[in-house]
């Protein structure tokens, strides 16, 4: 019960924040920017279409644990078409908008996968979230006009990373042995100072290619967040950001009416 205790705790406080955030580790224009963001998000008004709870949740959760805790490292477990990739924009927008960084990498099991996160991301695409989705706002406003997403899908796209905001790449192209050109890119101090790593369908991770790409890449990994959609294969030894910071099921998907009954 002392543990159930801890998380009702650790859950209060997090509510108490939710309404009045505060960023400690922030300078005051950071902080103001923060602020502002959490603040829109939560208020929606400037959203043409609302983000569902839940994602508004996950959003909140990442950026609490990080900038309360100093956690940046999370895992997050919701269901297949919650719309992960929005929270994933919505994530972009924070780290760009208030801890200046601009480089993003997304990295896919497999090839399906991939050209689907690509979709969202590409500002040709009809798909492109940040249509729907405002995250950018005052001097930042514009930013989102000119992101620039890159698909790597054979070693000649290693070149692309120099001018990407958003690296879209299976593991299997950052991992070829050592002689990954991509990741020799990403490994450049001049080409990359600092990264924030998305890993979407985590659970699918080949995790030792995985662990071995994170660990070369983690000087300049500012954070980190694992994405996944099954409840049943994680444990400690798969994902070291085990637990989950919030977790979405099919049931409530279903009750909520994001997902249809399966």
């Amino acid at each position: 019960s002392n543990q159930i205790n801890m998380i009702e705790e650790k859950e209060i406080k997090y509510r108490e924040w939710k309404e009045k955030p505060d960023f400690p580790n922030l300078n005051e224009r950071q902080g103001l920017i923060a602020k502002t963001f959490v603040e829109r998000l939560v208020g929606g008004e400037d959203f043409p279409k609302p983000l569902y709870k839940h994602q508004l949740e996950a959003v909140l959760k990442v950026i609490y644990r990080g900038e309360k805790e100093g956690k940046w490292e999370s895992l997050l477990d919701i269901v297949t078409g919650g719309g992960k990739t929005v929270i994933m924009a919505c994530l972009v927008s924070y780290f760009w908008q208030v801890r200046k960084c601009e480089k993003f990498l997304i990295i896919t099991p497999n090839t399906i996968v991939r050209e689907r996160v690509k979709e969202d991301f590409e500002i040709k695409s009809p798909g492109y979230a940040y249509r729907d989705f405002p995250f950018f706002f005052n001097s930042h406003r514009k930013v989102s006009e000119r992101l620039v997403c890159k698909v790597l899908r054979d070693g000649t796209d290693a070149v692309s990373i120099r001018d990407a905001n958003i690296i879209v790449a299976n593991i299997h192209q950052l991992y070829e042995g050592r002689q990954s050109q991509s990741l020799e890119m990403l490994l450049s101090p001049k080409v990359v100072e600092n990264l924030v790593i998305f890993n979407d369908e985590a659970h699918n991770a080949a995790a030792d290619q995985y662990r071995e790409v994170l660990k070369l890449l983690r000087q300049k990994t500012i954070a980190r967040i694992d994405l996944t959609a099954t409840p049943y294969r994680l444990d400690r030894e798969d994902l070291d950001t085990f637990p989950p910071v919030y977790e979405y099921h099919v049931e409530q998907a279903i009750r909520d009416r994001v997902v249809k009954e399966i």
